[in-house]
Parts: structure tokens; sequence; C-alpha cells
């Protein structure tokens, strides 16, 4: 027998430690050999199920052969077990990431490592030996290196966690629930600060969320106050939390949430603040703070309304036993079914549960063939059809259950485990739900098939609002005699399990129709498109585009289509490419259940992308930049049938035939992707951009451009007073070889904006000469380099930056945009006039002094301003006197 042990007291690093080494020695037991940290314990009460840890009274020391230790060498910190380090005949192999002392017990394989974490030595093995490992695993070995190197803080944290932390994040490390474990000291201040919010904090229920308020007064802004309110949340293990903090002149207020439906960024972004649906902050005018709070509460009692519930997320009741079943049978079903833990009925009530640790106890006393009665856990906790996710888990907790029935007078309904509400909290790919295998089946005219990780169970783990408004959608369409789906890149995303959050359904009947009821149902608005049978539905959250179920046809190539009103599969029929062609039925009766004519998850499975028929680019030569845009996006490829008819369209000049603003649009969504070299490199294979850009070329010059123009708009971007068009800095440096008469043919055929056409003219032939003018060995000084760069556009400005190979160059650009820019006089040309100055050109000429002076720093305050231009003033009007005397 080989095992698994860490020191008592077990931190992260060791628990993470211990099931990494399971991972190269699977068939070694996991044994804790004491205590651990409380924190520690939370977690491993949530996850047991996940993780094999064996009862240490079980332990038949005589048959261990192998003690893989981990995170010590010290065999006194191995508390109840220390003895088998001296035990003759086992082999002793070690993981740890302390320094050698002096009591180091003699091992047979060292394999310790002088890093910031155990866990790093052993995941850098897992990694050369190419084990996979899931996204929970991942989690809890970024955790266990996080505690450990203080979140690559202390200074024992080497290059090696850090590479580790990295991995871990690509193999999806769950950020949520390592900030949730994780606890961070805090300094005197802080401490002071925090046991103010702590008196301070109002805690609540609201719709099943702990809700904590905190409201206080404070002479100024503290920094620390984002990680007080994070502190403030994980010491009352809070849903939702929001810190109110009224300071001299303005509210400041932070907000965290772990819940879906509260998202923090949204809710302050109405009092001017930011930040995402966990963590956001705002500071208003605002000084009525109780005002402030009744309004936040308002809104969580508004979006947590729609909570998760034991009846949303438990599983029907599959294998029982009764108290007289004997526990060799109990054995056999737990076999037969794949469960660990089996509930104990009598008389139609729950009365205990019997689980695999009683199993083993039985059996350890050779009592196999007694009734479960005497092995059973009797300790039974029953929740409600509408308790809350967040009151299960923390029962859960808090007694230490590994399963709550949910039941209704006294009657059974379902079980919530601790896989549902880990699932429910942190999505299927945390926790993966059982596979069901992918079978075809005919309904009626309809070819269905469920998902192979069951699309409805994976549906629950969308947004409680999103998937609540899918099931009312469902329901209103049933009710009215219509079919609902739900349709396009949505479903392909969901697949594949990447965040999409368009709704686009296509409806079987009027779509219109459909879309007014569903506007009067939702309290929604409505705008109507009659020709196209569409519409557009705007609800207080969400946006949804229904469209009436229709079939296209197209009279010429590259033509836009015609349209008539069909079924959905005639509709399915007329998408660009088989993974976009697929549906999820909305209606009750087979909600969940994907429609898929054409293969599309076939084409998920391969990565591939293809066509529907022979002639879809012919139909629509627009398909092949979608087609090549996708491919490069999500690394899929293009199928060599649907590559030779796209190769066939281009050849025969299907591209020439499409409209300009078409070409327009398609370019413009190419050079907005974040793979736009490799796009382009594709599309100059399939010779698509000659024609577009004779004198481009797309080579390694290119690519460093574009690597170049990354950086800069990373660099300029939030100090711009617009979002510059990414697109079109990309497409100066394709045309950086162009002349302008070649310019203004591509503007032509693309018909281009006035203005986007001078940008690229200014780019190609005036960039050149303000490049030279930053790197001129002429000093420039502040006015000099305001009124270099003040007329720049902002994409051109860009594009100069890039440009600039020049560091000295780049940071003259920075400067102007940081510090020169938003440099204003307050004086004016109606202030001169005040001071009897004639209209004349003699007032641009001071206002243009006025300002060099106030850009080189020489006029702070109004006075200063006012005071310069009074000596100019008088200057010019002795000047004017003398010459009329003369």
């Amino acid at each position: 027998m080989e095992i698994i042990l860490t020191h008592v007291n077990a931190d992260f690093d060791a628990l993470a430690a211990m099931v990494a080494a399971k991972k190269l020695y699977p068939e070694a037991r996991l044994f804790f050999s004491g205590s651990q940290n409380k924190n520690v314990r939370d977690f491993i009460t949530l996850h047991r199920d996940l993780f094999d840890f064996l009862d240490i009274h079980l332990l038949q020391k005589k048959l261990v052969k192998r003690l893989i230790v981990v995170d010590t060498r010290i065999a006194g910190r191995l508390g109840e077990l220390e003895d088998l380090v001296y035990q003759a005949g086992v082999e002793i192999f070690a993981f740890d990431h302390h320094p050698p002392t002096a009591h180091d017990i003699k091992v047979n394989r060292d394999f310790s490592e002088i890093t910031g974490a155990t866990t790093s030595i052993l995941v850098k093995i897992i990694r050369k030996k190419r084990v996979k490992i899931s996204p929970i695993e991942a989690t809890l070995f970024a955790l266990g290196i996080h505690e450990d190197t203080g979140s690559l803080t202390y200074p024992t944290a080497k290059t090696e966690d850090a590479q580790t932390l990295t991995y871990l994040m690509t193999q999806k490390a769950n950020l949520d629930v390592i900030a949730h474990f994780l606890n961070y000291p805090l300094n005197h201040q802080q401490h002071l600060l925090l046991e103010r919010l702590l008196k301070a904090a109002k805690i609540m229920d609201i719709n099943g969320l702990k809700v904590v308020m905190v409201q206080a007064e404070v002479s100024d802004y503290v920094d620390s106050a984002s990680l007080l309110t994070h502190k403030l949340r994980d010491l009352e293990n809070a849903d939702v939390i929001f810190t109110i903090l009224r300071a001299e002149d303005k509210t400041h207020i932070i907000g965290r949430s772990r819940v879906d439906q509260v998202e923090a960024g949204d809710i302050l972004s109405k009092y001017g603040g930011g930040g995402h649906p966990q963590a956001a902050s705002a500071a208003t005018k605002e000084m009525n703070i109780q005002k402030i709070e009744e309004e936040l509460l308002k809104e969580i009692r508004l979006r947590s309304a729609s909570s998760l519930t034991a009846q949303e997320i438990m599983t029907k009741l599959r294998p029982s036993v009764t108290a007289s079943t004997r526990v060799k049978e109990a054995e056999k079903i737990m076999s037969r079914s794949g469960e660990t833990q089996l509930p104990v009925l009598e008389a139609g009530k729950v009365v205990g549960f019997i689980s695999n640790r009683g199993v083993d106890r039985a059996n350890h006393y050779n009592l196999s063939h007694a009734p479960v009665k005497g092995f059973m856990n009797p300790k039974v906790v029953t929740v409600k059809p509408n308790t809350p996710l967040h009151q299960i888990q923390q029962i859960m907790v808090d007694k230490d259950i590994e399963k709550l029935p949910v039941t209704t007078n006294g009657k059974i309904l379902g079980i919530v485990r601790r896989s549902d509400v880990l699932r429910s909290i942190h999505g299927g790919e945390y926790v993966p739900g059982r596979t069901f295998q992918a079978k075809l089946r005919l309904q009626g005219k309809r070819l269905l098939w469920p998902a192979p990780l069951g699309v409805e169970e994976k549906l629950r783990f969308l947004p409680a609002e999103v998937w609540n408004l899918l099931k009312d959608l469902g329901r209103i369409a049933a009710e009215n005699d219509f079919g609902a789906y739900l349709v396009g890149g949505i479903v392909r995303d969901f697949l594949l399990g990447v965040p999409n959050s368009d709704l686009d359904l296509v409806i079987e009947g009027d779509g219109i129709a459909y879309a007014q009821i569903v506007a009067e149902k939702l309290n929604g608005k409505i705008t109507s498109h009659p020709k196209f049978g569409t519409a557009v539905v705007t609800l207080p959250h969400h946006r949804v585009d229904i469209a009436s179920a229709r079939t296209e046809y197209y009279p010429k190539p590259a033509a836009l289509p015609e349209v008539e009103f069909s079924s959905i599969k005639e509709d399915l029929s007329r998408r660009d490419f088989t993974i976009n062609a697929m549906a999820l039925a909305l209606n009750p009766t087979h909600f969940g259940e994907i429609l898929d004519f054409f293969g599309g998850e076939t084409d998920l499975r391969k990565r591939h992308i293809r066509v529907l028929h022979s002639q879809s680019f012919v139909e629509d030569p627009t398909r092949i930049f979608r087609a090549v845009r996708f491919e490069q996006r999500v690394g899929f490829k293009i199928e060599p049938r649907t590559e030779k008819w796209a190769r066939e369209a281009v050849k025969k000049g299907f591209i020439e035939k499409l409209s300009p603003g078409r070409i327009r649009y398609e370019l413009q969504l190419i050079l907005s992707e974040d793979k736009t070299w490799h796009i382009l490199r594709r599309l100059d294979d399939l010779k698509i951009l000659q024609p577009l850009f004779p004198k481009s070329k797309v080579d390694e010059e290119l690519r460093r451009s574009f690597r170049r123009i990354e950086v800069s708009l990373s660099r300029l971007d939030y100090h711009l007073a617009s979002k510059p068009e990414k697109w079109l800095v990309y497409l100066m440096a394709l045309l950086q070889n162009s002349d302008e008469e070649e310019i203004n043919v591509l503007a032509e055929k693309l018909k281009l904006r006035k203005q986007d056409a001078s940008k690229l003219k200014y780019a190609v032939f005036d960039s050149p000469q303000i490049v030279k003018g930053l790197v001129s060995p002429k000093r420039l000084n502040f006015s000099d380099l305001y009124f270099l760069l003040k007329p720049v556009p902002d994409e051109n400005l860009v594009y100069i930056h890039c440009q600039s190979l020049s560091k000295e160059a780049k940071r003259k650009v920075e400067f102007y945009l940081t510090h020169l820019k938003g440099v204003r006089p307050m004086i004016g040309g109606n202030d001169l006039l005040k001071l009897g100055l004639e209209p004349s050109p003699a007032i641009g000429t001071i206002l243009e002094s006025l300002w060099r002076a106030k850009l080189e720093g020489r006029l702070k305050a109004r006075e200063d301003e006012l005071k310069f231009v009074q000596e100019r003033v008088k200057i010019l009007k002795e000047k004017t006197q003398g010459q009329g005397e003369d």
C-alpha cells in the first residue's frame, strides 16, 4: 500500500501538494495525520466528494510499503503517523520546498527543491509528464501557491512559482475560489478602519443572499477602502457588500458581489462608477449616504429576486435503500449507480444516509450482512423547494452535510449534492456533471440530439436572469402556438463553453406577432421590420432579436437575398456554416434540445468550418471573409472542400461583385480582430487582398508594424478623448507604401468617409514629417511640442507613436497626451474685449502667447493669466497710441 501524508495543521499548500502527488501516484491513498487550518477544513467540506481522503482509523499500518511525504521532511510534524517513518520495509519519497534541516528524515527519493511552494514542484512534474488536470485541481494548486508565496509577494517566491501559476491559469483555475479562501494580513491603520467598519456593518438577508451594508464618515478617502471591503466580505462571508464612505466633498462607494444576478459594476455605473460584476467603485457628489444605501438595497432586491433555489439545482431521487437493507446490498447499489452515498428511507421519509465510509466500517468489522441502519449517518437536515442557494451552501458547511433532501409535506422531491451547489456557483466546468452518450432520434420531422454534457443541465449554469428569461420565452411561445428556438453563434459558443450573451430567436410562425406578446408580457419595447419579419424586443436588462423562420434565395451572385417565410429547418439551411446552423429548442416540452440537421456538432468536435452547400460562396462571397475570421479567431480549420469552393469563387471574381459597403464592413471587422495579421495572411493566400492592396505585402515587416500598433494602442488608448478606430490604424500600416492615387482608388472602392480617407493620407504623407520633428536635434519646448501634435487626429497620433522607433519620440507623444493636451488657458477672447481691445488679429497673437506661457508652466492661476494679458494689452495700446501720434 502507498499512502500520501503531510504535516499536521495542514494549509492549502499541503492540501494541494497531496492532491498533486495523487495525480503522480494514482494508486496511493490520502490520509490526514492531524488537523487542518480552518479555511482548509471549509474547502474540504465543500469538495470532499472530489478528493478521496480516507479515515485515519481505517489505516492498517502494517500494509504500508511506500510513504509519500509532502510539504515537510520532519518526522515530528507527521502527528499520529510519525511512527510509519521508522517502520521497517517502508520506502519514503519526499516533496518539500523548505530548506533542509538537521531533523530531516532519511528518505529513499528526495524530490525537494527550494521554491515558494511545494505544489510548484509537483505541478512541474505533472506538466513534464503531461498528466491532465481538471479546473478544480488547477484551482486548488493555484490556491496552494498563492497562499505560500503571498501571491508571489513573499521573498521566497521563485520564477518557477510564477510560471506554474501562469500554466494553472491556462487550465482554468478559478480566481473567485482562490480569492474566497485566501486571507491577507492588515496593517495597523487598516485594522483601525476595519474595526470601525465592522461596528457599522448592517447584515441582512435579501432573497436568500447575505448582504452587508456599511456606512461611515471619514476625514478623507482611504486608499485601502476597497481592500477592507473585500476583507469585510470575507469576514462576514457576504454574497454582496457595499461600503459607503462620506468624505469632505464626495461620497465613495465600493461594491463586491459573489453572485451573478447582483452585478456591482452595473449598479455603481448609475453613480458614475465603473468596474466589473464582482468588484466596482464610484465617487458621487450625493452626500446623503442613507439615501444611497436605500437605492442600493432597492437594486439588490430587484436583481436578487431570481436567485437559484433547491428545486432548480436538485437532482431527482434515484437509488435509495430502506433501513433494513443489508450493507452488502447497499454496496452493490452504490457500485452500479456510481453513487457514494444513498438516502435511507422509512415510510417514504429520509431517516439517514449510508455512505462508502459506513460500508467500509461495516466491512472492517465483517458486518456486511447487517442492516444499513446500524452504519448510516442519522443526521438528516432537509430543505424546502424554495430554499435559496446561499442558505443551502451555508447549511452544508455548518453541518458538514454531503447531501440535502428537498422535501414538501414530508415527501422527498430530490437531493441537492455538494457538487450541485458547486456547479451552480462556479459553473459546469468547475465540477463537471455526468456525461450522456449523444444519441440521434427522430422526433416528428425534426432530428434532435442531447449535447454530450446534457444541454438543459448545462443551461442551468447561465446567469439566473438569462435562464429564467429563456424559460419565459419558451413558455410564451408554447402558450400562443409558436415554436421558439435560440439560434446562431450563441448556440455554437454555448457548446464550446465560450461566453456569449446575444439572444437571437427564430420563431416558427409570425415572429413579429410573437415579439409583440413578449413585449407586452415582459414589460419591453418593440421595434419591428415587417418587410423581413423581424423585430427587436428591448427588456429592462436584455435585448432579444426575433425573426420569423424564413428561407432566402439570391436573384444573382453577390446580391442581397430575397426572403420568404418558412420552417426552422429551412431557416437553418440558409446559414453560412454548419457550426452556425444549429438551434436550441425553448418550448417547455423540448426545452434544451438541439436541432442539428447539417452535422454542426461533428464539425465542432473536429474543429472544422464547413459551408452547407457548394454554391454558398457564390450566393454570398462575404462568407469567405467570415470563414477566415472565425478560423483564425478560435483555431479552427476550413475543411478542404469548403476551401476549394472559396478559391473557385475568388478566381471567378465574385469578391469584386460585392458592394463597397459590404467589403468595407468585412474589412473593418477583420482589422478589429486580435489576430488581424494571421487573418490577412490567410486572405492573401486565398488571393483576395491583391485587388484591394496592390502594393501591400503581408510579410514579417507588416507583422512587426501591427505588433507596434498593438503596443501603441495599449499605451495611448486611456489618454485619448475617444477610443481610436483600431481598424483605421491597421489600414494605415497596410497602405504605408501606397501613393495618393492608390489611396484615392481604395477610398472610392470602399466608399470611405472623407475624414477617414483624409486620415489615411495624413498617415502616409504627413506622419513622417511629424516623426522627424520629434527626433530633431533641435530642442522642442513644451509649447512647440503641443502645437506640433495638436492638429494630429487620434488614429494618426497612435500611428506616429508606433512608427517612432526612437524611445525619446515615443515619450514625447506620451508626454503630450498625459501633460499637455488638456492644458487650456482660463482667459479667452471675451476677456480681452473687456479690457478694451478692439477685435483684430492681435487678439489671436496675445492668446497664442498666453497659451505658450501656460504650457511652459509660467502661469498657474487665473490672476497670473490676467496680469499676463493686461501687460500685453497695455503694450499694444501704447504702441497703437504712439503710431497714432506719429
